[in-house]
């Protein structure tokens, strides 16, 4: 009998480690309160730090991945208060145990993005888009064009507070993913942001040869 209740445990315990939860953010649903608390994924609270606006906009040619990886339709746009390590439009985490966080958002060009603990803390992350390629790596980090579909990874510690804002404006906001156990971005080498990936202004991937203004490298260039 105990080796048989041994068994069981061990294969909860091995559930456990892979244990995750989303929570994605639906279009057409009502806007929340500054001070809303979700609770639905295991072992995780998130508190929304900014009122919602009236509902949760549809949303864009991102919505498709972020919708796979978030279950989000939709995104709130938060109440344009810029966000602040403890007021504003910013987004809370506390995890129960350790683990790793994906966050969907939509990140304005020329806005600085962090991840902190509650502390003040720089957490590091790695934020890519739609498409996984790398485009921020560094608390303080700015982009040149606007992203409205960014996907951001980092690594969580049980019973710590995390925040996750973008200063100087309103971070949009798809969801989270959870992972209880994971190892996260801790020993990965981020592929370099430099790349040959063309943007245009509105921050929508481009082939080779289209002409006029366009982002290379996180630089504006006429072609």
């Amino acid at each position: 009998m105990k080796k048989i209740f041994t068994l069981i445990a061990a294969a909860f315990m091995a559930v456990s480690v892979n244990a995750q939860g989303v929570y994605g953010v639906q279009s057409g649903d009502a806007g929340v309160a500054a001070g809303t608390t979700y609770s639905g994924v295991p072992n995780i609270t998130m508190t929304w730090g900014v009122a919602g606006g009236e509902d949760f906009k549809g949303g864009n040619k991102a919505s498709k991945t972020l919708e796979k990886l978030l279950g989000a339709t939709g995104y709130c746009e938060g109440n344009g208060q810029s966000g602040k390590l403890k007021s504003g439009t910013v987004y809370y985490y506390e995890p129960a145990q350790a683990g790793t966080l994906t966050v969907g958002v939509v990140l304005n060009a020329g806005k600085a993005f962090y991840v902190q603990d509650i502390d003040g803390k720089n957490v590091d992350f790695v934020m890519t888009d739609s498409e996984g390629t790398t485009i921020l790596t560094e608390n303080g980090g700015k982009l040149e064009a606007k992203v409205t579909g960014a996907i951001v990874t980092f690594s969580v510690a049980a019973g710590k507070k995390y925040a996750v804002y973008c200063a100087g404006s309103k971070l949009g906001y798809y969801g989270f993913k959870y992972e209880v156990g994971g190892t996260g971005i801790e020993g990965v080498t981020a592929d370099k942001v430099s790349s040959d990936v063309l943007y245009n202004v509105a921050g929508q991937r481009v082939n080779a040869n289209a002409k006029g203004l366009v982002i290379k490298n996180g630089k504006k260039i006429i072609k």
